[in-house]
């Protein structure tokens, strides 16, 4: 009896010194970070990404591209988003419509016409320019970054993959999941709060924050999208600073929402994410598609390009 009592004094002993340890190591090795849930092991050995990064690709454009890549001409609309952080053109994107480019006087008048109800923005768009027809963007900050950063929920690349993409779905109003509070509020003021039953039962205000909603939303590349700028972000268009999509000025997005969602019932080119053109290899002709599928699911094609630069 003597002898198993010692044997388990031992082993759990033991059990304690390498827990004690493994804590010590990771705590001073700061190889724990907040979260929700209160704090959780990022990472044993070197704090190394858990995570892929996204897959992208070197990618330019010209106008003269038009010519050298005749199937680009297919396509109605081809937005163009340079991501690059210097030069005169920097973190912008341009809109070709047919090959022309669209100007801000025309995206007015357009937004205009069709009732617009933010003209606040519309007078603001001239902040947001680079040239009449180069807008202001803020594309992904292209880092790594753990949970908590930024306001974010979980650890995420905050890249804007470069590369040639098309429409993979619309939507008005879309939930940021990455940044808003698991408990938000849609207006950011106190929500009712019952607890307990019957007698017992109780009502209490909780604060919770606003929830984080992406607005006129055109999904590209997975949860990447382009979209109007979260309030309060507008000032910073034109530098990095989003977790991964494209902002733009409201009404840049506005229209593009509007327009690129009409621009259905055609076939259209089946482009790779290298910008290199599907072809048959029998006849060397080029592959046409009418739907496109993605994790959001099946969509009719749309007579849309959306090309990253790297």
């Amino acid at each position: 009896m003597r002898s198993l009592i010692l044997v388990s004094l031992l082993f759990s002993f033991q059990a304690n010194a390498n827990g004690w340890d493994f804590f010590g190591n990771n705590f001073n090795n700061n190889n724990r970070t907040s979260s929700n849930d209160g704090y959780r092991q990022v990472d044993i050995m070197a704090g190394v990404p858990q995570i892929k990064a996204p897959v992208q690709f070197d990618v330019t454009f010209d106008e003269a591209d038009f010519e050298a890549k005749p199937w680009l001409k297919e396509f109605e609309w081809v937005i163009v988003v340079n991501k690059a952080q210097g030069g005169a053109d920097r973190q912008s994107a341009r809109i070709y419509h047919n090959q022309v480019l669209v100007t801000a006087s025309e995206i007015i008048d357009d937004l205009r016409a069709n009732n617009y109800n933010e003209p606040q923005h519309l007078a603001d768009l001239k902040n947001r320019l680079w040239a009449p027809n180069v807008f202001k963007v803020s594309t992904g900050r292209e880092e790594y970054e753990m949970a908590g950063e930024h306001g974010s929920h979980s650890d995420s690349y905050t890249i804007t993959p470069s590369g040639y993409f098309v429409p993979q779905s619309f939507q008005p109003k879309h939930k940021s999941e990455a940044y808003s509070a698991v408990e938000c509020s849609e207006t950011g003021e106190p929500v009712a709060v019952t607890t307990g039953y019957g007698f017992f039962q109780s009502t209490s205000y909780e604060q919770r924050p606003k929830c984080i909603y992406m607005e006129n939303v055109t999904f590209f590349n997975g949860a990447i999208a382009l979209h109007k700028a979260i309030p309060g972000t507008e000032p910073v268009l034109g530098t990095k600073a989003s977790g991964g999509c494209v902002r733009m000025p409201a009404p840049v997005a506005a229209y593009l929402y509007s327009h690129l969602q009409q621009a259905t019932g055609v076939n259209v080119p089946v482009i790779r994410q290298d910008g290199t053109v599907k072809t048959d290899p029998k006849t060397g002709e080029v592959v046409h598609t009418n739907v496109h599928t993605s994790v959001w699911g099946k969509i009719p094609a749309h007579n849309v390009l959306i090309i990253v630069k790297s």
